[in-house]
């Protein structure tokens, strides 16, 4: 069995906060930064309402903003609990171990395989950002692969590999807010561009038509 790529890793406190935040930006759900968007609106309508002589209004806004406030920073914190008390791996701290080999990748809890995938094939997901990457296996296991421990193979050829192998695209979901608006401006270009492209395939349809009238 010819080794491509190893990853060896434990499951810590920076996997497991990692591992959370992904979740929230792959599933769409609502984040802090949403909630935080959502209190200071509110509390904006507030400052308004008691400036317009509302008060009733402004102190029901104010406390919902407050509210909203309170859960941005605490739903993190209980979500990061409940997830380090229900994985073992994490309590135990055991060392996980991701072989890539030419066909198939393999799983070792401390020194005992547990997992032989398969085929390649059998990847349904692929994503990565400035950290880690992150390949789904038949849309219900999820590896968490930190960069920084790979210790066989190229890093940066690991994208490569794994879109040969398995034919799912890489999706890069950034963490930092610079870097999500990168993607976005690039997804932006990209649909103005097909935009344009489809316009203009329409102009020569419509010219093309009234050539052969």
């Amino acid at each position: 069995m010819e080794t491509k790529f190893k990853v060896v890793m434990k499951k810590d406190d920076e996997v497991m906060k990692d591992f959370l935040s992904f979740t929230y930006r792959a599933q769409g759900q609502m984040k802090r930064g949403k909630i935080y968007v959502m209190a200071i609106g509110l509390l904006v309508i507030a400052y308004f309402a008691f400036k317009g002589g509302s008060p009733t209004a402004g102190i029901i806004m104010s406390v919902v903003g407050g509210l909203m406030l309170s859960m941005g920073l605490v739903l993190p914190k209980v979500a990061l609990a409940r997830l380090k008390k229900t994985d073992e791996m994490y309590k135990n701290r055991t060392e996980l171990t991701y072989v890539f080999a030419g066909s198939s990748m393999y799983v070792y809890e401390g020194d005992v395989l547990t997992e032989n995938v398969g085929s390649y094939r059998q990847i349904s997901c692929f994503y990565g950002d400035e950290k880690n990457y992150y390949v789904g296996i038949n849309n219900e296991d999820l590896f968490l692969l930190p960069k920084k421990s790979f210790v066989q193979g190229d890093e940066s050829e690991f994208i490569e590999f794994i879109q040969d192998v398995s034919d799912e695209k890489y999706e890069f979901l950034p963490f930092t807010l610079k870097n999500r608006w990168e993607v976005f401006k690039v997804n932006q270009k990209m649909k103005e561009a097909e935009y344009d492209a489809k316009a203009a395939a329409k102009r020569a349809e419509a010219k093309e038509k009234k050539k052969n009238k």
